[in-house]
């Protein structure tokens, strides 16, 4: 960081107490890729974890970084390999997340969606709250899509 280039640096406060690094979660033979971004990335964690116990393999590519997004090698090749993804957001999915499927889906031609908030105003107390996508959530999406 010792251009002059400015940085915006957020992470959602559900991540506070996480002190271990996530690495991204490659298989062999994926049968779906996920690019979780921020708290989301917990979630993928735990529905690839559960669908693997069941042999369904679930490659899971954290994305630190939306502008530029400039996926790596081997996310390219996990999401080519699949070919289908879920870009996970904790924010409405008309706006970077579509924007990343869209990305994705033109480097590598592959069947990319997305999830987000569902399309309903944010709460801000549990009756009406408008949460990220769950581990349960997620792994419905999977199993409706494979």
């Amino acid at each position: 960081m010792s251009e002059d280039e400015v940085y915006y640096v957020s992470e959602h406060r559900g991540a506070y107490n996480n002190t271990e690094e996530m690495a991204d979660i490659y298989s062999t033979t994926p049968k779906i890729t996920l690019f979780p971004i921020s708290i989301t990335r917990f979630a993928a964690i735990e529905a690839a974890k559960e669908l693997q116990k069941e042999g369904i393999n679930v490659d899971v590519c954290h994305i630190l970084q939306i502008k530029p997004f400039e996926p790596n090698e081997l996310q390219l090749l996990s999401l080519k390999s699949s070919g289908i993804g879920i870009v996970l957001d904790d924010d409405y999915v008309d706006g970077i997340a579509k924007s990343l499927a869209f990305d994705l889906n033109k480097k590598t031609g592959a069947d990319v969606h997305v999830m987000g908030l569902d399309d309903k105003t944010a709460g801000f107390y549990s009756q009406v709250d408008n949460l990220p996508p769950s581990k349960e959530k997620i792994i419905k999406k999977i199993r409706e899509l494979l």
